[in-house]
């Protein structure tokens, strides 16, 4: 019998088993003697960690045993499976280095919360008039939806976006969507530090001189 299958018979609730779980049934079931009942684990776990939960080990039980061995927050198995797409990987290749990480952890924070998103395009954009697309400091996404077989559906929420928003502005960027007609929605902006007191013409000349002077666009200089 595996250790899936045990954790079965004993009662644990599947629909909070992950790899984390199949590792703490282990421990625990390896540390204490063969004829240990779910119940003697339970009260086992619940004295070494101080826990005052009474009754029998139902759902909010195993999740709050769960929550005080792993900790609050993302469990170990949630950050094992952050990972970046060959898409997204291949986007984030091309970004500027200054952007990349910003864009990168705004995947991450996303998939914390269910949302699928896909960028668009990243990396210097000629275009006119100057804007922040010149410098390679923006990007695109889209939200999709993944069907039953796998398949990515576009998913135009602007309440989704507006929710990817504030992850966005919480690491640093900043949301291009027009509040009023909400143009732009998918796009994302890395302003620099020091434009802070700047209106947009002025910010742009000065990224302009630093680009001709190959200097660091987003450093603060003296």
């Amino acid at each position: 019998m595996n250790q899936l299958s045990k954790i079965k018979k004993v009662g644990i609730p599947m629909s909070i088993v992950d790899e984390s779980w199949i590792n703490i049934y282990s421990i625990l079931s390896t540390s204490l003697p063969k004829e240990t009942t779910v119940e003697r684990m339970v009260k086992t776990v619940k004295t070494k960690l101080n826990f005052k939960g009474k009754g029998k080990p139902n759902l909010k039980t195993w999740r709050t045993l769960c929550a005080l061995i792993i900790g609050k927050g993302r469990t170990a198995t949630q950050k094992s499976k952050l990972t970046v797409d060959s898409h997204n990987e291949m986007i984030l290749s091309k970004m500027i280095k200054e952007l990349a990480p910003f864009a990168k952890e705004l995947i991450y924070l996303t998939q914390e919360k269910g949302i699928n998103i896909r960028l668009l395009y990243g990396g210097v954009v000629n275009k006119e008039p100057l804007s922040l697309c010149n410098f390679g400091l923006t990007f695109d996404i889209g939200i999709f939806d993944q069907n039953a077989v796998g398949e990515l559906i576009y998913n135009g929420d602007i309440l989704l976006y507006a929710n990817v928003a504030k992850m966005a502005e919480s690491i640093g960027l900043t949301w291009a969507a027009d509040q009023k007609t909400f143009s732009q929605q998918s796009r994302f902006e890395l302003r620099p530090s020091w434009a802070f007191r700047m209106n947009d013409m002025e910010m742009l000349n000065e990224l302009q001189r630093r680009k001709d002077a190959n200097l660091s666009l987003l450093a603060i200089l003296d």
